[in-house]
């Protein structure tokens, strides 16, 4: 029994200093790919599990894939399609990461109804014991967290609970990926449009060419805006106010010289 004391004591102290390097990590400057490495394979490590994987959703929230650099186990037995699930795909709403539910495969519980993509899974892994967690962030799945065994039985309740705490400090740190992505982009796109403004008042002060000067706004709207056509036009300002606007200069997309009832309006 004094035997079985320590054993236990010892196994707290080791998974309680491995969420405490997990959470000093996350929230440290390394990559994420470095993050999820250390996480997956010192858990796995204390698991004493045979697969240890992350499966992540892309930025753009179209695929959720195996997270390759991290993974413990073999790669090559998982075929090229049971590494990706399409968030379109009608499986992907019975997921962990879409249903933010855990999943525990295990002989003694209730059969949990797996989805063809898992069954894929766990059947070229051959695993019998299986603990896969969310990834939650800001209320929306961005993954799942795996860890499994070729034995019957093999992980316990306080398996779960640790998994599902590293999970937590993940999500945080795939959080902060995702922002700075965002920022990173939202800068570039600021950057951009006061580029092409700083290119559009420098030409304005070199040249009366009306003609340059709209072929030049038509091209860098075309750039900042990631649009795939345009038109810019300049009116005829000889008219009277009274009198129907009329086109003088265009350029890009045909355009008539007249404004259709919709354009007048606007």
């Amino acid at each position: 029994d004094n035997a079985f004391l320590v054993q236990q004591s010892s196994q707290r102290v080791q998974r309680s200093e491995a969420l405490r390097q997990i959470v000093v990590l996350a929230s440290s400057a390394v990559s994420l790919d470095e993050i999820l490495t250390f996480a997956v394979r010192e858990l796995a490590r204390l698991l004493r599990a045979d697969i240890g994987a992350i499966f992540l959703v892309d930025a753009a929230r179209t695929v959720m894939q195996l997270h390759r650099p991290s993974l413990v186990g073999d790669l090559d037995a998982l075929p090229e399609r049971s590494r990706r699930l399409l968030l379109d795909d009608p499986q992907f709403s019975s997921s962990v990461a879409d249903t933010q539910s855990i999943l525990r495969l295990e002989p003694n519980g209730p059969a949990p109804v797996l989805i063809p993509f898992y069954q894929s899974v766990v059947a070229a892994w051959k695993v019998a014991s299986l603990i896969a967690v969310p990834l939650v962030v800001r209320g929306e799945g961005v993954g799942e967290v795996w860890f499994g065994s070729v034995y019957h039985g093999f992980f316990d309740h306080g398996d779960e609970q640790l998994v599902s705490t590293a999970a937590g400090q993940l999500a945080g740190a795939v959080e902060q990926v995702f922002l700075r992505t965002q920022t990173d982009d939202g800068l570039r796109l600021r950057l951009e449009r006061l580029v092409a403004v700083s290119r559009i008042s420098r030409e304005l002060n070199n040249t009366l060419d009306i003609k340059q000067l709209i072929q030049l706004i038509h091209r860098e709207g075309l750039h900042t805006t990631g649009a795939s056509c345009g038109c810019v036009v300049f009116f005829d300002l000889s008219l009277s106010a009274d009198a129907a606007p009329l086109v003088k200069h265009w350029h890009g997309d045909l355009h008539e010289p007249s404004l259709s009832e919709a354009e007048v309006r606007a």
